[in-house]
């Protein structure tokens, strides 16, 4: 290998070198999606319709409690976002917003607990958003 060819490979692996680096740290800067998840009973399962910063579809609010009928620790209170937010990775269009709330609605009715999986955080830390939901058998 000439000293060329040699000056080319080590520029080529400290591009790469380089671009590896810049994804770790963008990774790194990025605010935690996971951030957690929470298990409950669903109660005040509210749709809010309308297009607004959580979606064009309207938005579904829902919040946990660790017992049935709304009682017991406040797990918290949660968000789902249909299509054109600007909070959360999960979005529902106009019919899974109302098969999540219908979902909802009847977990709580039924006393089924639900879990709100990768939890993102919107709106500087204010809002919940639960991306995705797993509903318990009764």
């Amino acid at each position: 290998m000439t000293h060329k060819a040699r000056v080319v490979s080590v520029r080529s692996r400290a591009k790469l070198f380089l671009m590896g680096c810049a994804l770790v740290v963008a990774a790194l800067s990025i605010p935690a999606a996971a951030r957690a998840d929470a298990t409950g009973y669903p109660c005040n399962v509210q749709f809010y319709p309308g297009a607004t910063s959580v979606g064009n579809f309207g938005y579904v609010t829902f919040q946990l409690y660790s017992s049935t009928n709304c009682s017991g620790s406040f797990q918290g209170m949660f968000y789902l976002a249909t299509t054109g937010s600007t909070i959360g990775f999960v979005f529902y269009n106009a019919d899974q917003i109302q098969t999540q709330m219908r979902n909802l609605i009847s977990a709580w009715q039924t006393n089924r607990q639900v879990t709100a999986l990768n939890i993102s955080s919107g709106q500087n830390g204010n809002v919940n958003v639960a991306n995705f939901l797993y509903f318990f058998r009764s």
